[in-house]
């Protein structure tokens, strides 16, 4: 994500910084926001899924590159 935010903050010429949120924080913000509980229980649930996938995919993808990498240089 710190390129992301460093992108952004260089477009917006002001400091734009990352910040996870617990599935709990998240549900909390979409319950603040106005959203009924039971939907921000599901909005937050799709999100935790989501970027639990990304996440598994992004560490299987860096383990290949790295792997073949390896492979080229030997």
């Amino acid at each position: 994500m710190r390129l992301v935010d460093a992108q952004l903050s260089d477009c917006l010429r002001r400091e734009i910084e990352h910040v996870g949120l617990s599935s709990v924080g998240n549900g909390q913000r979409y319950v603040q926001s106005g959203f009924p509980e039971r939907y921000a229980g599901l909005l937050t649930w799709l999100e935790t899924c989501t970027a639990r996938r990304a996440k598994e995919s992004l560490d299987n993808n860096v383990e290949r590159v790295h792997e073949q990498a390896s492979d080229e240089t030997s």
